[in-house]
Order: structure tokens, then C-alpha cells, then sequence
């Protein structure tokens, strides 16, 4: 019916102002910190999953890891959640640490409890409340871009280790210890390795041995000489 700024009536209010407001009907039970007055209810969205571009401040030293706690202020509501930052590979959420060097990352974030918030262009300030006073909380802003229903699939690199057994045979170079078995040896057949080698070319035995590719012809390998295989694997969060 009528809004207020110090006591005097007004027609109008600027972003920032603190009003009092007299409206017919209202429940004030159901009032709370953050909630919002609005003539276009579906511009917002109930949410503890989505997707953001982080602006990290330069000035905040900590690295932000996959799963970091931090603190969300939303409009007017400060909750807590973790932070998860990802790089895209070809379609993929890759599991990454973001640091200071990282200007601009994107990440997940998983709310404790859904938010009242709005779907587009919404900015967030994130901090580390569990950082000691005298050290700088404030991690940086977050540009909303998307929201999510359920968690999404992240991937993340595994890294298997094996070592050359016989690097002279005349089938080729012989690996053992990245399969256990002949089927498990079919299985990654064709799988790039980390140089100086280059990828699994064909199963060798009925004990899980591979022979694999090198680069360079003319470079010398030793029995012993360690070969690693890095897989990507999906998994997904659980909520909080």
C-alpha cells in the first residue's frame, strides 16, 4: 500500500534504500531475511545445485580445491556450501585446483540448502569465513550460468603404473603391470601413454603384458623403465 524511508512517505525507492513497507495480507511468519518482493515470480528458482564463472580476487593466497567449504552470499542470505572447480574437455567436467593464477575459473556449487535465487544474470560474493580473521576471506565473485537438478557427472584422471619387462623383443617393446589379465590387456589396447611413449599397440601373452609404441625410435629403454597410463573416470557428487 505504501513504502517509507526515515519515516516520511515516498512514491519511490533506490536500490540500496532501507524502507519500511505497509502491504495488505501479509503473513509475516513467512517473512524471512532475503526473500524477495517481485511481480514476476518465475525469474527465480529454488536451488542448491548450479553452475558458475568465478572471479577470483588476485589478493587471496589459498588454492580453492575440488570439494573447498565456502560461504555464499545471495542477494541477502549468506549459507554455506563446497566449491568444486572443473575444466572442459571435449564435453567433460575435468576435476582441477584453481589458484590465484587462475584468472576466471568455472565451478560447481553444491549448497547445504536450497536458495531462493534469481535465474539470469545473478552475481554472488564467495569467502572463506573459516579462514584465521587476520588473512583476506574474501575468495571473489560468481556470475550464475546454470542450474541444475541433481549434481552433474564430473571425470577425473587416474594414473596406473607399470614398467618395461623386455625392451627388445621382436614383437616390440614388453610392459607389464597396467593389466592383470589377457582380457583386461584387450580392453586398453589403443590407450595413449604419457611419453616418451606413445600409446598400448597390441596384448602380448595370456598374463595381462602389452607391447607399446614409442616416439622415438632412436631413444634407448631399460628393463625397469617406468610406463603410465592416465584414464579418465566418471563419478558424481553426493549432496551434503
Amino acid at each position: 500500500k505504501s513504502i517509507q524511508t526515515f519515516h516520511q512517505n515516498v512514491d519511490t525507492a533506490n536500490a540500496g534504500d532501507r524502507v519500511g513497507i505497509n502491504i495488505k495480507g501479509l503473513d509475516l511468519k513467512k517473512i524471512y531475511r532475503g526473500c524477495y518482493a517481485t511481480n514476476n515470480p518465475d525469474v527465480f528458482d529454488y536451488c542448491k545445485v548450479f553452475e558458475v564463472k568465478v572471479n577470483n580476487n588476485k589478493l587471496f593466497k589459498p588454492k580453492t580445491g575440488f570439494g573447498t567449504q565456502i560461504h555464499i552470499t545471495i542477494g541477502m542470505v549468506t549459507t554455506s556450501g563446497n566449491i568444486y572447480p572443473f575444466y572442459d574437455l571435449d564435453g567433460k567436467k575435468i576435476q582441477t585446483t584453481a589458484t590465484n593464477k587462475n584468472r576466471g575459473f568455472r565451478a560447481i556449487i553444491l549448497l547445504k540448502e536450497k536458495v531462493l535465487i534469481r535465474k539470469e544474470k545473478h552475481i554472488m560474493l564467495l569467502s572463506r569465513l573459516d579462514l584465521p580473521p587476520t588473512t583476506l576471506r574474501i575468495l571473489g565473485s560468481a556470475e550464475l550460468l546454470k542450474i541444475y537438478e541433481e549434481p552433474p557427472v564430473f571425470y577425473k584422471y587416474k594414473t596406473k603404473k607399470g614398467s618395461i619387462k623386455n625392451p627388445d623383443h621382436p614383437q616390440g617393446i614388453v610392459c607389464f603391470g597396467l593389466a592383470q589379465s589377457a582380457i583386461g590387456a584387450k580392453k586398453i589396447v589403443g590407450r595413449s601413454l604419457e611419453p616418451p611413449f606413445t600409446k598400448i599397440l597390441d596384448t602380448f601373452g595370456t598374463k595381462g603384458a602389452i607391447i607399446v609404441g614409442i616416439s622415438d625410435n632412436e631413444k634407448k629403454v631399460k628393463k625397469g623403465d617406468p610406463v603410465f597410463l592416465k584414464e579418465l573416470r566418471s563419478f558424481r557428487l553426493k549432496n551434503i
